[in-house]
């Protein structure tokens, strides 16, 4: 059975939380519902061409990643351009999707590439759910027009049981 915690919906963002007291929440909400959860990172490009990828952490390391890339047609209907599902056995097989990483190595990564680029020439980016986990990390260049933003946007995390 797998609780999803409801919070983690896209149901808002807070800009108000740090790293650090999210990283803070991110090991306190671990040690309550354990370390095997799966999560979800998604892009979405203005042209309508959007990936989602799910990856699954069992015991604290990725055991699975699924990927889909997709284009919204006019209308609003949702074209299958290529999916993967890799095991244990084939993670990293395909280039595609989000890197094979746990949530504690994307809080690494926040810290390390994407918040500590130039504020001067960035414009940098950071969110929590409500309940304080990390949402989205990243930046966008200055007089970057499209589709540059580097980074992640996780959709949802849910842990089982």
């Amino acid at each position: 059975m797998i609780f999803t915690l409801s919070l983690l919906s896209c149901k808002g963002e807070d800009e108000g939380t740090s790293l650090d007291s999210s990283a803070k929440d991110w090991e306190e909400t671990k040690s309550k519902e354990g370390n095997n959860y799966s999560y979800q990172v998604v892009s979405q490009s203005w042209t309508g061409y959007g990936t989602s990828t799910t990856l699954k952490v069992v015991d604290g390391q990725v055991s699975e990643r699924e990927y889909t890339a997709y284009q919204i047609e006019e209308g609003g209907d949702r074209v299958i351009l290529s999916e993967y599902s890799e095991s244990m056995d084939s993670l990293g097989s395909h280039d595609e999707g989000a890197g094979i990483y746990t949530i504690d190595e994307l809080y690494d990564q926040c810290e390390g590439e994407y918040l500590s680029v130039d504020a001067a020439k960035n414009t940098i980016y950071f969110s929590t759910f409500k309940n304080g986990l990390l949402q989205t990390c990243g930046y966008v260049p200055s007089n970057c027009m499209d589709d540059c933003f580097v980074g992640f946007k996780i959709s949802l995390i849910a842990f089982e049981e």
